[in-house]
């Protein structure tokens, strides 16, 4: 490794990051110069903040900043999501994730699968019949103009209220897939264990919000509002709380990953007789 610096050095400045790939930096540390060009906003909100701890307390200006990171961060994802194109190397994983877990799994229900991006993929590698369901109508429309394939179906429904009408579907389905649901469900408890009576397998992920962001230690000692990364969640789980979840509502854990700031189970009920 140490005779690759150099050449890091020399290549790699400036602008240059940007032409790097993703495969690129996730096996080569990046090479910076010594000295950094000087960033005009950045150096003047830092210059506010050492003027201003001469008169304010470090706890009330870190109330603040925290409060001005939450929203900055919000931005940024949001821009990113539908400006920025390209590889997507967190969507890479999830599915090398799944690919590697999914062989036995025949017909599938993606609950809340928004406009269907990830039920059509799970559609395609299980060659089986999938449903997607969401709450959200306009998201549920753009899915079905999108995708018009056989052994392809997308419901508009609460996933609670599909799974108390629809019990004769979920019984002809071997995998429920659960990317960023748990988190927005008022009481996961009762719908993980009524799942686990109907699915042979589970695949949750969640934000690994708590355990990776180095502030929320810190968002916790403050009792601060913004302890938690999106609006309409209604829960915030540890690495150690969601297994915990899974593991008293019927799922044994077979498979785990915790990469790009979430955490993704694969999952095996305990619970499901036939």
């Amino acid at each position: 490794m140490g005779s690759l610096e150099p050449n890091l050095r020399q290549n790699i400045k400036g602008e240059e990051h940007k032409d790097l790939t993703l495969d690129f930096i996730t096996h080569v540390p990046i090479a910076f110069e010594r000295r950094k060009k000087r960033l005009l906003i950045a150096s003047a909100i830092y210059r506010f903040y050492r003027f201003s701890a001469k008169f304010l307390s470090q706890r009330f200006l870190l109330g603040i900043a925290l409060e001005c990171e939450f929203i900055l961060r919000r931005i940024c994802l949001e821009i990113t999501n539908s400006e920025l194109e390209g590889r997507d190397l967190r969507l890479e994983k999830k599915r090398e994730f799944i690919l590697k877990n999914i062989s036995n799994v025949g017909r599938v229900i993606d609950l809340g699968c928004a406009c269907g991006t990830d039920t059509v993929w799970l559609h395609k590698i299980t060659g089986r019949k999938t449903i997607g369901i969401d709450h959200n109508l306009e998201l549920i429309n753009t899915a079905k103009s999108r995708y018009n394939k056989k052994d392809l179906e997308f419901f508009c429904l609460d996933a609670l209220q599909f799974m108390k009408e629809d019990q004769r579907i979920l019984e002809q389905n071997d995998l429920v897939f659960l990317s960023h649901i748990v988190e927005h469900i008022d009481y996961p408890s009762i719908m993980l264990t009524e799942l686990s009576e109907y699915f042979k397998y589970s695949y949750v992920e969640v934000p690994d919000y708590l355990d990776s962001d180095p502030l929320a230690q810190a968002k916790l000692q403050l009792g601060s509002r913004l302890l938690y990364s999106d609006d309409d969640h209604t829960f915030e789980y540890s690495r150690i709380s969601i297994r915990g979840l899974l593991l008293d509502c019927g799922w044994r854990i077979v498979d785990s990953e915790f990469y790009g700031g979430v955490s993704r189970f694969w999952c095996k009920s305990e619970r499901k007789s036939r």
